[in-house]
């Protein structure tokens, strides 16, 4: 799909550029025990259902 739409020109390819410059070359470490328990506290009650009537009930 991209060989269709060409290369990028002017402000465009500056942007890129600039983000791909952003890029680290090395990824930084992860801490998986921090990276989940991040990721634990932002869903904390979003994955509950809502309370409802029991099947049957309604």
């Amino acid at each position: 799909m991209a060989e269709g739409v060409g290369r990028l020109r002017g402000a465009a390819a500056k942007r890129a550029e600039a983000a791909l410059a952003r890029v680290p070359a090395t990824p930084e470490p992860l801490d998986e025990a921090h990276a989940r328990a991040r990721f634990a506290a932002r869903l904390a009650g979003r994955m509950t259902a809502a309370a409802g009537p029991a099947a049957g009930e309604a």
